[in-house]
């Protein structure tokens, strides 16, 4: 009889328990190839992996893994693009990055969110924080960026990229083969095919245009050296 009274009480506590804890409704992971940094070679900012995990109380978790070490000189930048808008995050100590010492989250270009970066393991960083756009909020997609800067090398440099389906970034230039994979709930998936379709080529939306200038100024930077 104890010994049922006990399983009982344990039942309810993990019950309990769960009901409190979010579970995941989108988990996504975009896998990159090895070796594919555009310019000087550097493991640092050579993408392997990015995923986005959200769960029912919409709190995201990011996770940017390079074959390197993540190096805070170098500079990486992620952009995440909802049903209620554009998120981008960036995380360097570089000074050409001017980018807040402890990271920074921006939603729609316009609003700073609270939220956490770390560094788990040496060939990690991980970004966490709560969604801004309400309840109903969904993934559409998420683009990674890492780049250096080396003036005294002959490339002057290099950078990398990894992107989901859902954005063009690049296309017909980008070799990376980026690759998702994961899972949605039918409605979640449904949210993001109606998104997709409507949004799926607008890049032109602010947090966007400032993520692919930043880009675009280390590249220059980049070619210029080589050109020298």
């Amino acid at each position: 009889m104890k010994k049922t009274c006990y399983l009982l009480i344990l039942l309810i506590a993990v019950i309990a328990l769960l009901s409190q804890s979010g579970y995941a409704i989108t988990s996504k992971m975009i896998t990159d190839a090895a070796g594919d940094v555009e310019g000087e070679n550097n493991p640092d900012v050579d993408i392997e992996r990015l995923t986005y995990y959200q769960d029912d109380n919409n709190h995201v978790t990011i996770t940017l893994k390079v074959a390197g070490r993540i190096n805070s000189n170098d500079i990486y930048i992620i952009g995440l693009e909802t049903t209620a808008g554009e998120y981008y995050m960036g995380y360097s100590k570089n000074p050409l990055s001017e980018f807040p010492e402890d990271g920074f989250v921006s939603f729609n270009n316009n609003t700073n969110i609270s939220s956490d970066f770390s560094i788990p393991k040496s060939d990690t960083l991980r970004i966490t924080f709560q969604l801004a756009g309400g309840a109903n909020e969904s993934y559409i997609g998420v683009y990674a960026s890492s780049m250096f800067v080396d003036l005294g090398s002959e490339e002057g440099g290099g950078y990398d990229e990894a992107y989901s389906s859902s954005f063009q970034v690049n296309e017909t230039e980008n070799n990376n083969q980026s690759t998702e994979n994961g899972s949605t709930p039918s409605q979640g998936d449904n949210n993001k095919n109606n998104n997709e379709n409507n949004n799926g080529n607008n890049n032109s939306s602010p947090g966007f245009e400032y993520l692919l200038t930043i880009v675009a100024i280390f590249v220059a930077i980049i070619f210029f050296a080589k050109k020298r």
